[in-house]
């Protein structure tokens, strides 16, 4: 969990990272230059809207999945009843954020 936290700070922090853990770790090495391309662009647009929040999202994401899947007509019943508690261990990360 604390890798994943420390990712998304780092690519937030600068978007170029994902390029250097691709280049350090041989990440996608088969990937087409037209793509590779794209890499830096589209983190650095992430990292400006904030697609990537530093605290994963939490219970608000995980209370976003329910609607998301009540609206595909993937959960019975209503989604707004569901607790994320009952559905997601977040004690790890709540830890890792110091909550």
């Amino acid at each position: 969990m604390e890798q994943l936290v420390s990712a998304v700070k780092q690519i937030n922090a600068n978007p170029s990272w994902v390029l250097e853990q691709r280049k350090k770790y041989n990440l996608l090495e088969d990937l087409p230059e037209e793509l590779e391309q794209e890499i830096l662009p589209y983190y650095r647009l992430a990292a400006e809207i904030g697609l990537f929040p530093e605290d994963s999202g939490g219970a608000e994401a995980a209370g976003q999945d329910f609607e998301f899947y009540g609206v595909a007509g993937e959960l019975k019943g209503d989604p707004k009843e569901l607790k994320v508690e009952d559905y997601w261990y977040l004690e790890p990360l709540n830890q890792v954020l110091g909550m």
